[in-house]
C-alpha cells in the first residue's frame, strides 16, 4: 500500500507539473534557459531518495522497479515510432553515416577516458568492470537532446538550413546508442545468471532482437482491429509492459527492446500515427515521474562523480567538436562553413538519463554491482544537467539568429 501511495502522489505531481515544465507560457525566473526538459525533477527525486531525506527508503524505492522499466519501454517505443521507412529514405545515406560518425566518435573518446581513468578511482576493481563502466558512460555520450535545437531555434529565432541538418543529426544520433546498448546487454552479461546461462551471446542478441520485432508485430496486429482511443492505450501499454517485463525477466535492454518493437510497428501498422499520438500524450507526464524515480539512485557523497563528470563533459565536448569538423568538406551540405558546429550540439537530455538507467538495471546481478554502478550513473545524471547549462551558451555564440531575434519573456 504504501508503495501505490509513493507512486500515485509521484505521478500526481509529475502530471500537474507537465504544462509549465514544457509549456511555454511559464519562464520560470528564467531556469527555461538552464533545465528546459524538466531535468530538475532528478534532484527532487535525490531528496526525497534513500541517499538524501529518506523521505522514500531504500525498500520502496526497489519495488519501483517496475514502474522504471515501464518509463525506460515507453522511451524506447517512442523512439523507434518516429522511423517510418518512408521518411528515413527521403535524406541521403550520406547524412544518417556522418551524423552516426559524430556520436561514435564521441562514444569512442569519452569511453577511452573512463577505461583510463576507471583503475585510478577503483583500484582494485576487475578489467571486465573498467569495460562496462567504460560503456556506459561512452554509450550515454552519444545521443543529442532534440529538444535543445528545436526550443533554442525557436527562442533565439535561428532559421536556415544549417538549423536543419542539426536537428536531423539530433534526431538520428541516438540510433548507434541504441543499438551498441543491445550489444552490450549480451556481450558484456554479468556472470552467474541463472536464466540461460549456457546460451552463447551471439544467441542472446538474436532472441533479443527477435523478441523486439515479434512485440513489434504483436502490437500492430492488435491496433489493426475495431478500436477506441481508450482501446489503444491499452493496446500500447500492455505491449510495452509486456516488453519491459521480458527485458527484466531476461536480463535484457528494455530500450532496444521497445525500440525494435516501435521501428516494426511504424513500417506495418496502418494507424502507427495514432500509436505516437497515442504513446506522446502519456510521455511528458511518465517522462517527469521517471525522473523522480531515477534521481533517488543518485550518489552524491562520492567525490569521484566529481572525476567522472568532469571526463565525461570535456571529452564529450572534444568528441562532438571532432566528430562534427568534417561537415564543412561534406560536398552534399555546402551551407556548413564552421568546423566548430559539433559545440552546438553539447545538451545529452532525456535519452541519456534513460540509457543509463537502463544500464544501471542490467547490471544489477553482477556481484560488484553496488561498488560502482550508482557512482558510474551518477556521473551520467549529472554530465547531463552540466551539459544542459552549457547547451544554450554555445548554441546562441555558434550560430547568432537576427538583430530583432525573439527573447523568451512569457
Amino acid at each position: 500500500m504504501q508503495t501505490l501511495i509513493v507512486v500515485g502522489l509521484i505521478f500526481c505531481i509529475s502530471y500537474l507539473f507537465t504544462r509549465p515544465i514544457f509549456g511555454s507560457h511559464l519562464s520560470l525566473l528564467g531556469f527555461r534557459y538552464l533545465f528546459f526538459s524538466g531535468a530538475e525533477f532528478l534532484l527532487v527525486g535525490y531528496l526525497i531518495g534513500p541517499h538524501g531525506l529518506e523521505l522514500v527508503p531504500a525498500p520502496i524505492v526497489a519495488s519501483l522497479d517496475p514502474i522504471l522499466h515501464l518509463a525506460l519501454g515507453w522511451a524506447g517505443l517512442m523512439f523507434g515510432l518516429q522511423f517510418k521507412w518512408k521518411s528515413v529514405r527521403l535524406y541521403p545515406v550520406g547524412r544518417y553515416a556522418w551524423s552516426f560518425a559524430q556520436a561514435l566518435t564521441a562514444t569512442a573518446l569519452v569511453g577511452l577516458g573512463v577505461w583510463l581513468l576507471f583503475p585510478l578511482l577503483f583500484p582494485g576493481s576487475s578489467s571486465a568492470a573498467a569495460l562496462r563502466a567504460a560503456a556506459i558512460i561512452g554509450i550515454c555520450a552519444g545521443p543529442t537532446a532534440p529538444s535543445s535545437i528545436h526550443y533554442f531555434s525557436r527562442v533565439f529565432g535561428i532559421k536556415g538550413r544549417v538549423i536543419r541538418l542539426l536537428k536531423f543529426v539530433v534526431g538520428v544520433d541516438g540510433i548507434p546508442a541504441v543499438i551498441l546498448l543491445g550489444l552490450f546487454s549480451v556481450f558484456l552479461r554479468p556472470a552467474g545468471l541463472r536464466l540461460g546461462e549456457g546460451l552463447a551471446e551471439w544467441k542472446w542478441l538474436v532472441v533479443a532482437t527477435a523478441l523486439g520485432v515479434l512485440l513489434g508485430a504483436l502490437l500492430t496486429a492488435l491496433i489493426e482491429l475495431e478500436f477506441s482511443r481508450a482501446e489503444l492505450l491499452l493496446f500500447v501499454l500492455g505491449a510495452v509492459g509486456l516488453a519491459s517485463g521480458l527485458a527484466q525477466a531476461l536480463n535484457l535492454s528494455a530500450v532496444y527492446l521497445t525500440f525494435l518493437m516501435g521501428v516494426t510497428t511504424a513500417n506495418t501498422a496502418w494507424h502507427c500515427e495514432e500509436v505516437h499520438k497515442v504513446a506522446a500524450y502519456g510521455e511528458k507526464p511518465l517522462y517527469l515521474t521517471f525522473l523522480v524515480l531515477a534521481g533517488t539512485l543518485l550518489v552524491f557523497d562520492d567525490l569521484r562523480v566529481l572525476a567522472l563528470v568532469v571526463t565525461l563533459v570535456v571529452l564529450r565536448a572534444a568528441g562532438k567538436l571532432l566528430g562534427n569538423s568534417v561537415w564543412p568538406t561534406v560536398s552534399s551540405e555546402p551551407e556548413v562553413e564552421s568546423p566548430f558546429m559539433g559545440l552546438a550540439l553539447l545538451s545529452q537530455g532525456a535519452f541519456s538519463i534513460v540509457l543509463a538507467v537502463d544500464f544501471y538495471f542490467l547490471l544489477e546481478p553482477d556481484p560488484d554491482h553496488g561498488v560502482w554502478a550508482g557512482t558510474i550513473t551518477t556521473a551520467v545524471l549529472v554530465g547531463v544537467l552540466v551539459n544542459e547549462v552549457l547547451s544554450p551558451l554555445f548554441i546562441r555564440r555558434l550560430i547568432p539568429g537576427p538583430d530583432n531575434a525573439r527573447e523568451e519573456t512569457s
